[in-house]
């Protein structure tokens, strides 16, 4: 479990590099007045950053309870809170109101959650509380889903492969043998 939580911190982490490439770019583009406005480009970007919460979860390591899928990117989750109480504590009741970056205080939270915050400004959206706690948990949401995922694909070739040992079995007669062997006992 821990080995998979820091496996979604650094795919996180890979997450927000990847961010901040993407960023650069676009100051690149409003530096040259080129703009963005497409919808099908907004949402590509929005897909890539969630495809790649996605994968991660599917390099997790699954264990036996289904459960546990949707906790690896707990991990996320409580360094988004404590970055968040460090920005709170630095900008008091502004923390919402204050533009990304302007903040030395805000500025962790701001990069952590870097990924996301590029998702809701692409769309216009202000940073609220409720899109804040949103911001936490999606990361862990995609990433389980992930997991789920590799979970599934998992169970389904287990029983491709007992169907094929079972279909081996009745096409050498070993099948027959052993239903012989048990109505003997």
């Amino acid at each position: 479990m821990i080995l998979n939580n820091l496996k979604a911190l650094m795919g996180h982490i890979i997450n927000i590099a990847i961010t901040v490439l993407l960023l650069k770019v676009f100051s690149y583009f409003y530096e040259n007045n080129i703009t963005l406005d497409n919808i099908l480009f907004k949402l590509i970007v929005c897909l890539i950053i969630f495809v790649l919460y996605f994968l991660v979860g599917k390099t997790m390591r699954i264990r036996k309870k289904p459960i546990t899928d949707f906790l690896y990117g707990f991990i996320i989750a409580i360094f988004g809170v404590l970055f968040f109480m460090i920005a709170k504590i630095g900008t008091g009741s502004k923390i919402f109101e204050v533009a990304i970056g302007s903040e030395i205080s805000k500025f962790l939270l701001d990069l952590y959650l870097a990924p996301i915050f590029l998702v809701l400004s692409i769309f216009n959206i202000k940073l609220n509380l409720p899109f804040f706690i949103i911001s936490i948990l999606l990361p862990g949401i995609l990433i389980g889903i992930g997991a789920m995922t590799k979970r599934r694909n998992i169970i389904k070739k287990r029983k491709i492969r007992q169907r094929r040992i079972y279909e081996q079995m009745r096409s050498k007669g070993e099948l027959n043998d052993q239903r012989k062997n048990y109505r003997n006992i």
